[in-house]
């Protein structure tokens, strides 16, 4: 009488079916899907399932006189494999991966401390990473072992090498490259971003690359310590960028400015996903000082972020102010609305490096 309270589009009533008759007390159901296999329509069962009210009994405690009035209990049992088997067989299917780099070493001698430095610096920048700690396993093994568990890239260090190289799997072959180290995070967010593209273009999807670029600046002077900012709003078809300067220096020349905004579109646009909105705040800070921020800062809610940003500040005092107001210009954007923002991210304006704050 129910049934047509249930959200089905199908549901049939069998009389004749049959399941576990001797445990039921009740409907006895099971949930199938039409399939066609060898050219045939059939019914492949994924679940079945019963009402098992009088088994109750049998689990009451040895001081429960009777069950309580009312009492029902529906069991279902659910074929896993049968669908992850179906899933598996879905032209386009991906195996998703907890990770998107394993980062390893070959050679006689460990590098536990190199891999987690270098794992350390694709967290910082929202890269998914793992470690693999067993060296006694081969390319081919470390290879095979990412290609069933759906990691594209490897990250593989040597101990005679200063470099490090990255095994890429793409078009059913794994294909490797050497770099600097320096270069890693840029050139594993360039392949992650170039990978995500293919697929969208598989699948039907036309990507086009920008061919117009339009931008506004306007200039501001109402920070403390009578800090110059200047917005620049950057369109393109693939994201919106917001450039602000937190420069700790003296105002900087519109010639130096617009030199420098170029370079942190044409950086930055290369790794951006499509129709995001980015604020970036351009600040006088070497690379270790964003990768502890990007490491320990919590945007999640206000209270977090208020915790998190007090071990940052002492952990480098000697930019106790210049900080203080760094976040107070992220709390403003994250927190008090000040522009409606997807990505906040740090450049820095000393080595030409930036980090993306999650």
């Amino acid at each position: 009488m129910n049934a047509k309270f249930i959200p089905w589009q199908h549901v049939h009533v069998v009389l004749s079916l049959v399941y576990k008759v001797q445990s039921a007390s009740g409907a006895v159901f099971q949930v199938a899907c039409s399939n066609t296999k060898k050219k045939k329509l059939v019914n492949d069962v994924l679940a079945v399932g019963c009402r098992y009210d009088k088994m109750i009994s049998e689990f009451k405690k040895p001081t429960q006189k009777s069950s309580i009035s009312g009492q029902g209990v529906v069991g279902v049992c659910i074929a896993l494999e049968k669908i992850a088997q179906a899933i598996l067989e879905q032209k386009g299917f991906a195996i998703p991966s907890a990770c998107d780099v394993m980062v390893c070493t070959l050679g006689h001698k460990p590098m536990l401390k190199t891999q987690l430095s270098v794992a350390r610096d694709l967290w910082a920048t929202g890269l998914a990473a793992d470690v693999l700690y067993d060296t006694t396993q081969t390319l081919e093994e470390i290879q095979d072992y990412c290609k069933h568990t759906g990691i594209q890239h490897i990250v593989i260090l040597k101990d005679t090498d200063d470099k490090v190289k990255v095994s890429t799997y793409e078009k059913d072959r794994f294909t490797e490259k050497k770099i600097e180290r320096e270069e890693l995070v840029e050139y594993v967010q360039q392949k992650l971003v170039s990978s995500k593209t293919n697929v969208k273009s598989d699948s039907g999807t036309n990507v086009q690359s920008s061919t117009s670029m339009k931008s506004t600046s306007n200039q501001q002077s109402q920070e403390v310590h009578h800090r110059n900012t200047s917005d620049n709003k950057h369109q393109s078809n693939s994201a919106e960028l917001t450039i602000t300067f937190l420069n700790d220096q003296t105002k900087l020349a519109s010639s130096a400015k617009r030199k420098i905004e170029s370079q942190i579109k044409s950086k930055i646009s290369q790794v951006l996903l499509s129709k995001a909105n980015v604020d970036v705040l351009a600040v006088d800070l070497n690379v270790s000082v964003l990768k502890t921020i990007a490491a320990h800062i919590e945007l999640g809610d206000e209270k977090s972020f208020n915790s998190s940003i007090g071990p940052i500040i002492q952990q480098h005092s000697k930019h106790r102010q210049y900080l203080t107001r760094i976040f107070d210009k992220v709390h403003g954007i994250k927190f008090e609305k000040e522009r409606t923002s997807s990505l906040i991210m740090l450049y820095g304006l000393k080595d030409d490096n930036y980090r993306l704050l999650l």
